[in-house]
């Protein structure tokens, strides 16, 4: 759970994911052929997106109920204020500055019609944490 909730921070840090997102792929180690190009086989950098792209998933699938309390399928910005500083609470961290939630609540919020939807948030956090698709997207 822990590392679930600094993903999600991500946007709320000063780095990405609080310096947990997967670093690029190289053409070096593990992956790389003799060449010193990318091999067929998954590096180990796919296989960290993988896992962070499941990790986000499963982190919003399970707590968007508790959060989206209207149960309209979209969180208000007193809702994604909320879970974003229960996630930040869960780490040791205080609330975050207004100005740094209203600005990740308007980037999260792709729609612009002041409210966020799951697919709004998904698609936020996967790009947020250098996670292009999803295994199950």
């Amino acid at each position: 759970m822990w590392r679930n909730s600094l993903i999600l921070l991500g946007c709320l840090a000063a780095s990405p994911a609080m310096g947990l997102s997967p670093s690029p792929d190289t053409d070096s180690g593990p992956g790389a052929d003799q060449s010193g190009g990318p091999s067929a086989e998954p590096s180990q950098g796919e296989d960290a997106k993988a896992s962070v792209a499941k990790d986000i998933l499963s982190r919003i699938e399970t707590g968007w109920p508790k959060y989206d309390a209207t149960r309209k399928g979209q969180l208000t910005f007193a809702e994604f204020s909320s879970w974003m500083n229960d996630l930040r609470a869960e780490n040791g961290n205080g609330p975050a500055d207004d100005s740094i939630m209203r600005l990740a609540f308007a980037l999260t919020d792709s729609t612009h019609d002041g409210t966020v939807s799951k697919d709004e948030l998904t698609t936020f956090m996967l790009s947020r944490n250098n996670v292009k698709t999803s295994p199950n997207r």
